[in-house]
């Protein structure tokens, strides 16, 4: 098991013989919050110093709207945000990429709102203190107790 984005699937059945599936998170049931959202497989942006700002957003436009151009990309970098080209691409997808199409496209009623930025310090906290001592605790060198203090500990200090 992985939490991992969709996407993502491809790429490890391309590594696996086994078939692997997709699934959501667990949810806290009917009228809960979601705590799942949709996450852009490529994020595109625009200088503000940019001398052409019209053609950049053509060139955006081109590879989000582009029939054309997204079945040169398919689905590997996300599912297609337009339903044209999502429908499009469909038949041209092996059966790994249809499914994470379909999940993609069956989870639409239960996304809430994108999350905003991680807090400054979010990336040293899970690099140097969550990730350490998750596996410091998963392979049992420290207790659950002296992990939940460290973590506390080193967490209060890098956020």
């Amino acid at each position: 098991m992985n939490l991992a984005f969709s996407n993502q699937m491809i790429g490890y059945q391309g590594l696996v013989k086994s078939k692997l599936g997709i699934n959501t998170n667990p949810t806290g049931g009917p009228g809960a919050k979601p705590g799942q959202f949709y996450r852009p497989g490529l994020i595109w942006s625009i200088s503000s110093n940019t001398k052409t700002p019209e053609l950049a957003a053509q060139y955006i436009n081109f590879f989000v709207n582009d029939i054309e151009a997204g079945k040169v990309l398919g689905v590997e970098r996300g599912v297609p945000l337009s339903s044209k080209v999502r429908e499009a691409v469909l038949p041209l997808l092996n059966e790994t990429e249809k499914a994470t199409v379909q999940f993609v496209n069956d989870i639409a009623d239960k996304v809430g709102t994108y999350p905003p930025p991680a807090p400054k310090g979010s990336t040293e906290f899970d690099r140097n203190v969550m990730r350490p001592v998750a596996d410091q605790v998963a392979f049992g060198k420290i207790s659950v107790k002296d992990g939940a203090k460290m973590m506390m500990d080193e967490g209060s200090r890098v956020l």
